[in-house]
């Protein structure tokens, strides 16, 4: 746990999984991040065929996956 290592968890989000979501793509790595990605994508049909089997993947066992995104605080930033 965060709390015995030396931190303490402030906040804590629990979301939905998004990976290889086109909207989440974007907000992660920006519009010309996801366009070279999908260039490399497209110039390479086997890498095509892998992103595409993996996103069926996450799509058909979306109820079973889940993001966490815990804030937490150094006990020596908080002292300091």
């Amino acid at each position: 746990m965060p709390a015995t290592e030396g931190f303490t968890v402030t906040a804590r989000r629990i979301t939905p999984m998004a990976l290889l979501e086109p909207r989440r793509l974007v907000a992660d790595g920006g519009l010309a991040q996801v366009l070279r990605i999908a260039g490399r994508a497209l110039r390479n049909p086997a890498a095509l065929r892998r992103v595409l089997r993996r996103r069926r993947v996450f799509r058909r066992h979306r109820a079973h996956l889940g993001a966490i995104a815990p804030v937490a605080r150094s006990a020596t930033a908080s002292a300091g």
